[in-house]
């Protein structure tokens, strides 16, 4: 078919669906953050300020992605295009090791992540301290 089509190779690798649409779909997780801010002005415009920031304060640890590692089975039946329907999932399917392989990333944590660089999963807590003037 790609021959047919007036492409000079085959592409190097694809993605194959199995199931219907959505059916494969991860759980939804939201994360709730709060900051709080403390400003003392002393002088003139010097102020000491206070800065507290709770990421995931209720602790969503709820597991949102997993391996979906796999491979077509060739002994299942073909479709029209000759592509295997069957799958055989890999030796870590379903297991918290992440989505590492996505359409749209390569890494997708396997816990939520409060903010960029943080670790997955679990609460995270900042304080800040500092003077405007």
């Amino acid at each position: 078919l790609i021959t047919q089509a007036g492409y000079p190779d085959a592409p190097t690798g694809y993605f194959l669906f199995f199931g219907d649409r959505g059916s494969q779909s991860f759980k939804g997780s939201g994360l709730f953050d709060t900051s709080v801010n403390y400003g003392l002005p002393i002088f003139r415009t010097l102020r000491p300020w206070l800065k507290f920031e709770v990421f995931n304060l209720f602790n969503d640890q709820k597991l949102i992605a997993w391996n979906i590692t796999g491979k077509a089975d060739s002994a299942s039946a073909k479709d029209s295009l000759g592509m295997a329907t069957g799958f055989l999932p890999g030796a870590t399917f379903g297991t918290a090791t992440g989505n590492t392989i996505n359409i749209t990333s390569m890494t997708v944590n396997a816990y939520p992540v409060a903010f960029n660089g943080a670790l997955p999963g679990g609460r995270t807590i900042r304080v800040s301290i500092g003077f405007r003037f």
